[in-house]
C-alpha cells in the first residue's frame, strides 16, 4: 500500500463477510483525513507499482469488519509523499477489536420503583418482613383490640370495631403480600399458587384467612384475617363505639338472661358477629354453649364452647346433626340461604335462649325475609308458624352512611307481630315507649 494511504472507515462492512475484500485503489493527491467511497471494482495494478497488500481476513465467526491495514505514517522530521522510507513496521496494526464498545445503558443502575399519584412520582419505601416474616401485620395480629385486617394490593386496612380503616402502613411490593399469605396459610397445610389462587382456613390459633391472588383479584393481591376464639367486644365496649345505648344493653342482657330466641340481621359488614359475640358472655361463663357456623370467625372465648364450622361443607346438614348434641345454649350464625329453614327447626327443639346470626339486607320485613329464606330449601308451607313460634328478639342492624355500625331497631314479636322497642332515628336511640315481656 502506498505512503500516506487512507485506512478503511470503522463503520464499513463489506457486502460478504466471508470473502477477502479486494483491496482500494487511493489517489496519493487526495487530502488526508477525507474519507474515499469504496471501490466496488478495482482496476488491474500497473506492472512496475508493487503488490497491493491485502486485508487480514476476518475470523471465521466473528460478525466484525475485517481488520484493516494501517497506512504508512510519515518518519518524523519526513514528508509522506512517495519517496519517503516507507510504512513503519514498529506498530502494529489497530483492529476494529481495541478500540473500547459504547455501553447502551446495561451497565447503569436500575431505577428505584416508583409510583404516580395525582401527577406526582413517589419512590416506594419497602417495608421489610421483619424476622417473624409479618412485616407491618405483626403488630396487628398482637394487638387484642382488632378484629379483622384487610390487604387489598398492598394497603393495609383494620377493623377495631367501627369499620375499616387505613392504618397508614403499606407492603413496599406486591409479592411480599403472596409471601405472608402463603407462610399463614402454609400453618394449616394450605397451599396457595397460580393454580389455586383461592384459599381459604382457620388456624390452629384460631385465625382466619382468606387469600385470593391475581388474575382472580384483579386489582392485586386481596387477603382478609380474622381473630377468632379470642374474647370479643363486651357490650360496654360496643356502647362506646356507638353501636346501641346503654338502654338497649340493657334489654338485650335482660333477653339473654330470660332464654329468649334472639335473631340478629344485619348487612355482612353491619357488625353481626361482634353483637353475638358480646350476647353469647351475658349468660354466664358456666353455660356449654354450642356455635354452629358458616365459617369459624365469631370473636367468642369460652372454655366450655364447641365449635363447629360448615367450612364449604352442606351447612344445613350440619345445623341438622348438631341437634343433637347437648348444650345449655346455641349461637348459629352466618345464615344467608335455604339453611334457615335447619336453623330454626334446631332453635325450636331447644329450650329457648338460641341467638341466630342472619346475613341479609335487613328492611322492615325481616320476619317475611326470613321465611323467604326458609322456603328455599322446602316451600313455604308451615314456614310462617315456624318464624313465629320461634323468634323472639328482632335485632337489626345497619351500616349508616357515616361508617358506624348501628342497631337500627330493637323488637319483640307478639301476635300483632313486631312490637319495637327502641330505635335509631335523626336524634339517635330513642326508647319507642313500649315495655319488654321479658323485662324485670
Amino acid at each position: 500500500m502506498p505512503p500516506g494511504g487512507d485506512r478503511f472507515a470503522l463503520d464499513e462492512e463489506p457486502a460478504d463477510e466471508t470473502a477477502t475484500p479486494a483491496p482500494r485503489m487511493v489517489s496519493p493527491a487526495r487530502p488526508t483525513g477525507a474519507s474515499p467511497a469504496p471501490v466496488l471494482n478495482a482496476p488491474a495494478a500497473r506492472a512496475d507499482a508493487p503488490p497491493p497488500m491485502r486485508a487480514e481476513a476476518p475470523p471465521p465467526m466473528r460478525a466484525e469488519a475485517p481488520p484493516p491495514m494501517r497506512g504508512a505514517e510519515p518518519p518524523r522530521g519526513g514528508g509522506g509523499g512517495v519517496g519517503s522510507d516507507g510504512p513503519r513496521t514498529d506498530a502494529p496494526p489497530a483492529r476494529l477489536t481495541d478500540a473500547p464498545r459504547p455501553v447502551l445503558g446495561g451497565a447503569a443502575a436500575a431505577p428505584a420503583p416508583q409510583v404516580i399519584d395525582g401527577g406526582h412520582v413517589h419512590e416506594f419505601r419497602t417495608i421489610e418482613l421483619g424476622p417473624e416474616g409479618m412485616g407491618p401485620l405483626g403488630p396487628l395480629l398482637d394487638e387484642v383490640g382488632v378484629l379483622e385486617i384487610v390487604v387489598e394490593g398492598t394497603n393495609v386496612l383494620v377493623d377495631r370495631g367501627s369499620g375499616l380503616a387505613s392504618t397508614g402502613q403499606r407492603f413496599g411490593h406486591a409479592d411480599s403480600v403472596t409471601r405472608v399469605a402463603r407462610h399463614l396459610l402454609s400453618r394449616a397445610r394450605v397451599h396457595l399458587d397460580a393454580s389455586n389462587p383461592v384459599a381459604e382456613a382457620t388456624l390452629p390459633d384460631g385465625m382466619h384467612i382468606l387469600a385470593i391472588l391475581p388474575p382472580v383479584a384483579v386489582g392485586g393481591a386481596l387477603v382478609e384475617i380474622r381473630r377468632v376464639g379470642r374474647p370479643g367486644p363486651s357490650g360496654e365496649s360496643l356502647v362506646n363505639l356507638g353501636m346501641l345505648s346503654s338502654e338497649m344493653l340493657k334489654t338485650l342482657r335482660a333477653a339473654v338472661s330470660a332464654r329468649r330466641n334472639v335473631l340478629v340481621i344485619g348487612p355482612s359488614d353491619a357488625g353481626v358477629a361482634q353483637l353475638i359475640g358480646a350476647l353469647a358472655t351475658m349468660g354466664g361463663p358456666d353455660e356449654r354453649v354450642l356455635i354452629v357456623e358458616a365459617m369459624s370467625e365469631l370473636p367468642i372465648a369460652n372454655p366450655r364452647a364447641v365449635r363447629l364450622a360448615a367450612a364449604g361443607t352442606d351447612f344445613g346438614a350440619l345445623l341438622t346433626r348438631a341437634a343433637r348434641l347437648r348444650a345449655d345454649r346455641v349461637i348459629i350464625d352466618g345464615v344467608r340461604g335455604g339453611e334457615a329453614r335447619e336453623a330454626l327447626v334446631l332453635a325450636a327443639s331447644r329450650g329457648g335462649g338460641t341467638i341466630l346470626g342472619v346475613r341479609a339486607a335487613s328492611g322492615a320485613d325481616v320476619l317475611d325475609h326470613l321465611e323467604a329464606l326458609a322456603s328455599l330449601s322446602g316451600g313455604r308451607d308451615g314456614v310462617e308458624k315456624l318464624v313465629s313460634s320461634t323468634v323472639q328478639v328482632v335485632v337489626r342492624l345497619a351500616k349508616g352512611a357515616d361508617g358506624v355500625r348501628r342497631v337500627e331497631t330493637i323488637a319483640e314479636t307478639t301476635v300483632e307481630g313486631l312490637t319495637e322497642l327502641f330505635e335509631h332515628g335523626e336524634s339517635g336511640f330513642a326508647s319507642t315507649g313500649q315495655a319488654a315481656s321479658f323485662a324485670g
